[in-house]
């Protein structure tokens, strides 16, 4: 054993760093085969999965954007609110009384008239909290309690 020691010194400067630098390539090229290159196999693969996602995903767009555009939003134009407007369409007025944030409207109206109402309320963003319907006089008397969301 004291042989290979005494051969390794008695040899020149650069042959031991050849040597040396032979045994560091055979190490990185073996540390290279056993585990850097099964994962550069796995990146490749996962690139090719994402090239294949992205075609999948850009080729989805233009049928998507069709579907979009032939679709209409139910966006409904915001009216200021006005206790006057539920004076039409088969209903009556009978009380408005403002509140800080809101108020109690009271209305007569017919029962296939009622739906409107509320629908009205909704185009006004005004939300109703409360509301009462009693029979009154062959009619309906409708009591809303109402928040106003827009701050009038």
């Amino acid at each position: 054993m004291d042989s290979i020691f005494e051969r390794w010194w008695e040899c020149r400067r650069e042959v031991r760093a050849l040597c040396w630098g032979l045994a560091c390539l055979v190490v990185i090229t073996t540390a290279w085969g056993i585990f850097l290159k099964p994962l550069n196999g796995q990146l490749a693969e996962r690139q090719g999965l994402l090239k294949q996602a992205l075609s999948t995903h850009a080729a989805l767009w233009p049928a998507a954007m069709k579907v979009a555009q032939g679709t209409t939003p139910d966006a409904r134009v915001v009216q200021p609110f006005s206790p006057l407007a539920f004076q039409a369409n088969g209903a009556t007025l009978v009380r408005w009384k403002p509140l800080p944030a809101g108020g109690e409207l009271t209305l007569e109206a017919d029962w296939s008239r009622i739906p409107d109402i509320f629908d009205r309320l909704a185009q006004q963003s005004a939300g109703v909290n409360a509301f009462v319907i009693a029979p009154h006089g062959g009619r309906l008397r409708i009591t809303l309690q109402l928040e106003l969301h827009h701050g009038t």
